[in-house]
């Protein structure tokens, strides 16, 4: 594990010091396997936990002074978002005494239990700075990349030049996820959705593999930059329509990305929306602005047809599809 002490615990919250670490320690072992080592990936789970059993025997480790000291950070993060989640999903077990009688609610003459409105903010304090912390974490390891070659490796690496929208930063400028890169990563799957039954198709294959090859590059043709902020809106916008669609639930909840870690990702659990039809109107938006976008493309093609000689043109409606024996539906 990657927090063993009550001392490491108060670094991040003022617990008190008869605080028992055998009572919370179950839930940190499951936060951190369900939470932190997800998001790092294997490789560079195990390399951290490398670093934490040897700085617990004051031993050396790394390559360089800058390599610990990045890690070092990384291990500061990671804690800070494993306590907190670890207290937010063990919050209802930790606040009663299980005996042979049952459940008990735990009071004594020193110490009363909170009011409901207290456990709830308390509960959503926990929660807020546990995923913020996991954004924290995230960021600061796209920053610091160099020191992280395991991560850059993994599956959650968040930056792929190949992608029509390669980022974090480039969505929240189309569509607004709170910067959020737990959120991207969850929204990456619903992407490429969209990249394969609306671009490809609009785009035709020829000129849509010639744009992805361009976008690996360190600088694509001049007129793959030009056509680019065209592909994106399109993207950003029926992502979202078609994440709400498949999930049925506002695709911008941070805690989606760990639900798809159950299972493959089209078995992921999901919940019921608080208000379906709030999350109705918003699909809807998003899946009408997405179709108006794309038919800008269809038309900023069509007007510098002589720079993209690759494009034939097409006509009707662009984001129509068989929805038969499909797992997504996409409404026109």
């Amino acid at each position: 594990m990657l927090i063993n002490t009550v001392e490491e615990i108060q670094q991040y919250l003022p617990v008190s010091v008869a605080t028992s670490f055998d009572t919370i320690k179950p839930f940190i072992e499951s936060s951190e396997r369900k939470f932190i080592k997800p998001v790092l990936g294997y490789d560079a789970y195990t390399k951290l936990v490398g670093y934490y059993t040897a700085q617990q025997n004051s031993g050396s480790w790394g390559s360089s002074q800058e390599d610990s000291d990045a890690y070092a950070d990384v291990l500061k993060l990671a804690q800070k978002a494993l306590i907190n989640l670890a207290y937010y999903h063990g919050f209802s077990i930790l606040s009663v005494q299980a005996t042979d009688g049952g459940f008990h609610r735990i009071e004594s003459a020193e110490f009363k239990g909170l009011y409901k409105y207290q456990e709830e903010d308390l509960k959503d304090l926990f929660k807020k700075d546990g995923y913020n912390g996991i954004d924290d974490l995230l960021e600061y390891l796209e920053e610091n990349i160099e020191y992280f070659p395991e991560f850059e490796d993994s599956e959650n690496r968040l930056i792929d030049k190949a992608n029509i929208i390669p980022d974090t930063k480039t969505m929240n400028s189309i569509y607004y996820i709170g910067g959020s890169r737990m959120v991207f990563l969850r929204l990456r799957y619903f992407m490429a959705q969209v990249e394969h039954f609306a671009i490809k198709k609009l785009l035709g294959a020829t000129l849509y593999n010639f744009v992805k090859s361009e976008l690996t590059k360190a600088e694509p043709a001049a007129r793959v930059v030009a056509l680019l902020p065209y592909l994106q809106k399109p993207v950003a916008f029926l992502t979202v329509a078609a994440g709400i669609e498949e999930l049925g639930i506002n695709v911008t909840d941070k805690m989606l990305f760990f639900e798809s870690q159950m299972g493959t990702i089209l078995n992921s659990s999901v919940k019921t929306p608080a208000n379906a039809d709030q999350l109705g109107i918003v699909k809807d938006k998003a899946n009408k602005t997405g179709n108006s976008y794309l038919e800008d493309l269809k038309a900023f093609l069509i007007a510098n047809e002589t720079t993209y000689t690759e494009y034939s043109g097409q006509s009707g409606y662009i984001y129509a599809r068989d929805n038969t024996d499909k797992k997504t539906f996409f409404a026109g």
